[in-house]
C-alpha cells in the first residue's frame, strides 16, 4: 500500500452527502466502507442531488465493508454516467461514515 485517501463525515438521519473522488480506478487495491453509530448507505448517480437508486452498498452500524474497486464500483453502480458518489445515513440517529480509498 503506497497511500491512502480518507473521506469522513457526520449524518444527521436520512441526510445525504457527496464524496469528491475524481475515478474509481485499477490503481487502487481496496475500498473500506465505514458506518459508525448508524447505518450508512454508498451509492452513485448521475446527478449529485439524486437519491440512491436499485444499487447500492449498506453498511450496518458499526459496520466494515472491504471490496476491491471493481467489486466496489459494481455493487454502488460507479461508472456508465453514474459519477458521483454519495452516502447517505439510513438509521435512525446521527452517524459517521468513513471511506478508504487504499493504494
Amino acid at each position: 500500500m503506497d497511500a491512502v485517501i480518507i473521506k469522513s463525515g457526520s449524518l444527521a438521519p436520512c441526510q445525504f452527502a457527496n464524496i469528491q473522488i475524481n475515478q474509481i480506478d485499477s490503481g487502487l487495491e481496496k475500498i473500506i466502507s465505514e458506518a459508525k453509530d448508524s447505518a450508512m448507505r454508498y451509492y452513485a448517480t448521475s446527478n449529485p442531488a439524486n437519491g440512491a437508486g436499485s444499487t447500492f452498498l449498506d453498511v450496518a452500524a458499526g459496520g466494515v465493508i472491504t471490496k476491491t474497486p471493481i467489486e466496489f464500483a459494481a455493487q454502488v453502480g460507479f461508472g456508465n454516467g453514474n459519477v458521483f458518489l454519495n452516502v447517505q445515513n439510513i438509521g435512525g440517529v446521527q452517524g459517521e461514515w468513513k471511506i478508504s480509498f487504499e493504494k
